[in-house]
């Protein structure tokens, strides 16, 4: 018993240290307009590999219009509503277009998945959705979350342009 909680335990310093190691990489990822393109390519790529989902990706000349101050941000939309997909969605396809108007840069990301109604982004341990809100109310922005006929999710998160 006394090594198989010694295992355990070693198990989980690894783990916490791997998570610690990347959450200090990303707090220190300095995006600017430039290379927030490249940034987001990689991503999708990285996760259609390893995730088993096809991801459509569309509009990414209109992110150099993005101020760099809000890059990271438009960065982690996608990453937070990409993340979502593959762990809560169930779907096997997803898109994400970048749109410009209105003197706003807009991410659209929709899957074919089970859908997410009003109930679910409300949860109170729902706080990856909740943040991203959060961040974009405070520049400006605007998020919304809507269910898709005839299933899927489209989160369309908008970034005051430069």
């Amino acid at each position: 018993m006394r090594v198989e909680a010694q295992q355990l335990r070693a198990a989980v310093d690894m783990a916490q240290r791997t998570i610690h190691g990347r959450a200090t990489y990303l707090r220190n990822l300095q995006l600017d307009a430039q290379k927030l393109g490249p940034w987001i390519e990689q991503h999708v790529a990285h996760l259609s590999a390893h995730a088993e989902i096809q991801i459509a990706l569309s509009g990414v000349s209109t992110l150099a219009m993005i101020a760099d101050g809000h890059a990271e941000l438009c960065f982690r939309i996608v990453q937070e509503a990409l993340t979502n997909v593959v762990k809560h969605a169930g779907a096997s396809r997803a898109s994400i277009d970048f749109q410009f108007a209105a003197k706003e840069i807009c991410t659209l990301i929709t899957d074919n998945g089970k859908g997410m109604s009003e109930a679910d982004r409300r949860k109170p341990d729902s706080l990856g959705l909740r943040g991203l809100e959060e961040r974009l109310l405070m520049i400006g922005g605007t998020l919304t979350v809507q269910g898709i006929a005839p299933s899927g999710t489209q989160l369309k998160a908008c970034i005051p342009a430069a």
